[in-house]
């Protein structure tokens, strides 16, 4: 009988599994339509009401991804203002229409501050799927 023996194993090898790097977190994707009052039109009085009288304890440990499905014209200061208001109150967010597309985010952001320091000298396998 042969055995199969895991050659990189043996020589030092590190492997780098990045799906254990994403949170276990829960994550919500919300509509941009959900801050316009039901309004056609984006008006920054009823924008800034809407982020105003959000309950932001309930994003505690949450990913949050926001979108634009109907494909609304934003101002600048519209993407700016939920950003700040979400990060004030401690809540990752990113534009993001599925959760694939957020932790994408979520991945590019943190690993590019992430510490390499320790695989400097290693060789390393990096496993992505």
């Amino acid at each position: 009988m042969v055995v199969l023996v895991d050659s990189s194993t043996s020589k030092g090898l590190l492997t780098i599994d990045l799906v254990k790097l994403i949170p276990k977190s829960k994550v919500e994707i919300m509509d941009v339509q959900h801050f316009m009052g039901g309004a056609p039109l984006l008006k920054e009085s009823t924008f800034r009401k809407e982020l105003k009288d959000i309950d932001y304890s309930r994003f505690k440990n949450v990913l949050v991804g926001f979108s634009n499905r109907e494909g609304h014209i934003l101002p600048q200061w519209a993407s700016i203002l939920l950003a700040v208001k979400f990060e004030q109150n401690n809540v990752w967010t990113t534009w993001a229409d599925s959760k694939e597309t957020l932790y994408n985010q979520w991945l590019i952001e943190h690993l590019a501050t992430w510490d390499t320091s320790p695989y400097a000298n290693a060789r390393v396998s990096i496993k992505g799927c």
